[in-house]
């Protein structure tokens, strides 16, 4: 959904489908939420269906390719998998986020986590993120939901993103 031309940082891309509310609990969305404004070094995960590496051989920029793919994801791919780690970069530090929404996190993906969510599993708190790019030394991207351009789109396609998610899973809610 663009928000204005330009690059990856200056759009989300998100898709929405709609589910039957008697069968499914929707997902938790923090609205504005501490973990992206603050590399608080806290533990998150994304959650999502990774495809294989482009490069399954060798050493490329630094990277074991062989062993990521033989032993850390077993040659198996294209189903759900959780990867853990922390938010190291606070949002509107990336260079290139002129809009300011996109934080940093060192969780292991692959193509095809692009839309995962980013979430706040070990301090109980909900979705606060989408992942949607990386750079294997460097850092992965997400867009946070609590700029007012996010919450704005959110709102639009009809997803509540109300309170706050805390670093600890407190919910407070906004004035």
């Amino acid at each position: 959904m663009p928000a204005t031309e330009g690059d990856a940082f200056s759009y989300i891309d998100i898709a929405i489908m709609k589910v039957d509310p008697e069968k499914i609990m929707p997902v938790e969305v923090a609205g504005n939420s501490d973990f992206e404004k603050v590399a608080t070094l806290q533990s998150v995960c994304i959650v999502g269906f990774p495809g294989p590496p482009y490069e399954r051989t060798g050493i490329v920029d630094g990277v074991d390719w062989e062993w990521v793919d033989q032993h850390l994801f077993g040659q198996a791919y294209g189903f759900k998998r959780v990867a853990p780690g922390v938010v190291h970069r606070s949002s509107g530090t990336i260079g290139g986020d002129e809009i300011g929404w996109v934080f940093g996190h060192d969780a292991t993906t692959l193509g095809g986590n692009s839309g995962s969510g980013v979430f706040a599993w070990h301090d109980g708190g909900g979705a606060f993120g989408l992942h949607f790019a990386g750079n294997s030394l460097d850092t992965n991207c997400a867009h946070g939901f609590s700029s007012p351009l996010a919450r704005t789109l959110l709102r639009a396609l009809g997803i509540l993103c109300e309170g706050r998610a805390g670093p600890r899973g407190n919910e407070v809610d906004e004035a």
